[in-house]
């Protein structure tokens, strides 16, 4: 699959309490039990400390927004940080079911942090409703451009629960259209109450086609029948519009026109890795620190293949390896990419 990066991430935003929840039982109403995290605008921190959530919030569970980077037989790992371990920092790992906590690599061994000692790299949407979008919204794509124009105006991803489902439809919003447009039952269903997608986490699109969902997809939605929702968009009519994918769909799901359209193409959203070393034309591929060594060097996310898996680990500025644990060891390896945002491009 063609990567495509999507969007610079220089700002996130403050946590919105996860443990309050709203009295009825809808998946809108009952935003910390499945939204992975969700922020107003702020300043980011040097560590990017507003895209983590705490491990303890979530009974054992792992919160629906986190990041997937990598892999072992078919099982998901997610990026996580072990910080509150006496004498080792705060140290980016990897986390998956079976696991006794957050794994990470530390003087020649490989350390586990339990919960409720670890965070979650978790995905950041701003509740706003009417029509309204987050300064540091995510941008998901055009609509056709009027005479005269180059391109239309930004379409941004969206999110919301329709009427008493516990569903999580994906949808496109911009200024203008007074709610969220979701694709729904063969409609282009408004939804007036919504989450939007904003800035954080590096992001990039890769191409795919046919219903096919990257490994590494972002996770934004929740069908009727419990199954996930992954954020795509696709050309349509002279635009790009945000939709949701699934298999079974067939292509990206987008509304047009008052209606519902299924596109073979498009594009799905995925986290940004840029390949280590940097390119020449790469201003700065370690923008994105998520943790810092016992001596105070910022720590980043780096990920690497090794013996038919992709593990999750740290990395420094200065460092040539990525380092992670595996097997009671801490492993270090050569090639290796790093989470970041560096040379984005929109497309």
């Amino acid at each position: 699959m063609e990567r495509r990066f999507h969007i610079a991430a220089s700002l996130v935003a403050v946590a919105f309490s996860l443990m309050k929840r709203m009295t009825q039982g809808t998946l809108t109403q009952q935003v910390a039990i499945i939204g992975g995290l969700l922020l107003i605008p702020n300043c980011a921190t040097a560590q990017n400390d507003d895209q983590w959530t705490e491990s303890g919030l979530w009974n054992g569970q792992v919160p629906f927004d986190a990041v997937v980077g990598g892999h072992e037989g078919g099982v998901p790992f997610y990026v996580c940080r072990a910080y509150q371990k006496p004498g080792y920092g705060t140290q980016p790992g990897k986390f998956r079911e079976g696991l006794p906590g957050c794994s990470f690599g530390f003087g020649s061994q490989e350390i586990y942090e339990p919960t409720p000692w670890f965070e979650f790299l978790v995905f950041g949407w701003s509740i706003a409703s009417s029509g309204a979008v987050p300064a540091n919204a995510v941008v998901g794509g055009y609509e056709a451009p009027g005479p005269g124009q180059l391109v239309g105006p930004a379409l941004y991803y969206c999110r919301a629960s329709l009427g008493n489902t516990s569903d999580w439809q994906l949808g496109k919003i911009r200024p203008g259209f007074g709610a969220c447009l979701i694709p729904y039952g063969g409609r282009e269903v408004y939804a007036t109450q919504y989450n939007v997608l904003v800035q954080g986490i590096p992001y990039t699109t890769v191409s795919a086609s046919n219903g096919a969902v990257p490994p590494d997809a972002i996770r934004g939605g929740r069908d009727d029948d419990g199954t996930d929702l992954y954020i795509c968009n696709a050309f349509f009519m002279g635009g790009q519009h945000p939709g949701k994918l699934r298999s079974s769909f067939g292509g990206c799901d987008i509304s047009w026109g008052g209606t519902e359209h299924v596109v073979k193409t498009y594009q799905v959203l995925v986290p940004a890795w840029s390949i280590y070393p940097p390119a020449p034309q790469t201003v700065d591929a370690f923008n994105f620190p998520a943790g810092t060594d016992i001596n105070g060097t910022l720590l980043h996310v780096c990920r690497a293949p090794y013996l038919g898996t992709v593990q999750l680990g740290k990395t420094g500025m200065n460092w040539t390896t990525c380092n992670f644990g595996y097997g009671g060891k801490e492993i270090l390896v050569s090639n290796y990419d790093i989470l970041s945002s560096s040379d984005p491009i929109i497309k």
